[in-house]
């Protein structure tokens, strides 16, 4: 049994992004976050009541996309599960909701929805590197990093975090995570705070309040 690696200070975030490569940083996630809440910001009453769940998903994985394929990052499938591959193999990203958990430092998140084979399949190829002495860098069976978010009806804010789940239960539930990269969160429109601590104002982070891209989407990073 190891302890999770938690990343949540943003001095901490830019560096273990920069680590794992393919030019990742903080922006290329939440920006991909502010525009799929633009589109999910569009429906009404008139739609039916899965589409805000499903814009937010596919959006998300749309302008991750956006943001990460002009790095050499390439789009794949298997078993229709969308992910994003590392330019050069080292591990791919999948996008999903997260439950109330998902962003807090100090609790286990897990996914919101139970999974399929898919997801067993690759959270079991994360589970044999950690148990086994590591991850074959020759083999196609690379390791699956999840980006989550959570939209918090309460606080109106959107918790999100890049984490490497290291089990997942029968119930289709991550269990278990080897690492979290806890990023700020967003509040549309500037209502509250959302603490990453789950102990009340968070310190991790700088107060400065932040636009993303062209939209007018107010975004208050967490205090």
């Amino acid at each position: 049994m190891f302890a999770t690696q938690i990343y949540w200070k943003d001095a901490d975030v830019i560096s273990r992004l920069h680590a794992l490569g393919g030019g990742l940083v903080t922006e290329d996630f939440t920006t991909a976050i502010a525009k799929a809440l633009a589109i999910v910001a569009t429906t009404t009453g008139n739609h039916p009541s899965g589409t805000p769940g499903y814009y937010m998903w596919s959006n998300t994985h749309r302008y991750l996309a956006d943001e990460l394929k002009p790095k050499g990052w390439s789009m794949s499938e298997p078993k229709n599960m969308p992910v994003l591959v590392h330019p050069k193999g080292h591990f791919r990203i999948v996008v999903s909701s997260g439950n109330e958990n998902t962003g807090v430092k100090d609790k286990t998140p897990s996914n919101k929805r139970e999974k399929g084979s898919a997801y067993f399949e690759a959270i079991s190829v994360n589970q044999a590197g950690f148990s086994g002495g590591g991850f074959d860098p020759t083999s196609d069976e690379i390791p699956t990093w999840i980006f989550l978010n959570y939209r918090d009806e309460v606080t109106g804010g959107v918790p999100i975090e890049l984490s490497l789940p290291a089990e997942i239960a029968a119930d289709g539930h991550v269990s278990r995570w080897a690492e979290r990269i806890i990023f700020e969160a967003y509040l549309p429109g500037g209502s509250g705070k959302v603490s990453r601590t789950g102990t009340g104002n968070d310190k991790g982070g700088d107060a400065a309040a932040e636009a993303t891209g062209d939209l007018d989407i107010p975004v208050e990073r967490i205090a």
